[in-house]
């Protein structure tokens, strides 16, 4: 392999980066604007988590109590 194999084989690879890092950024975007999904699933683990967390705390006061 000669120096212009090489070098065409890093330009190559080097595009080849480029264009994975632009469509995780492109992914991550689309993933950004789409508004959460309210699917049975994440709603399930929200409830559980929320549940997890007053279990651990005790409920969270929904006024400040009077002092």
């Amino acid at each position: 392999m000669n120096y212009l194999d090489q070098y065409v084989a890093r330009e190559m690879y080097e595009e080849r980066l480029k264009e994975a890092a632009a469509q995780r950024r492109a992914r991550k975007v689309q993933r950004l604007r789409k508004p959460l999904v309210a699917s049975p699933l994440r709603q399930w683990t929200a409830r559980l988590l929320i549940g997890v967390g007053t279990r651990v705390q005790g409920p969270r006061p929904i006024s400040p109590a009077p002092v």
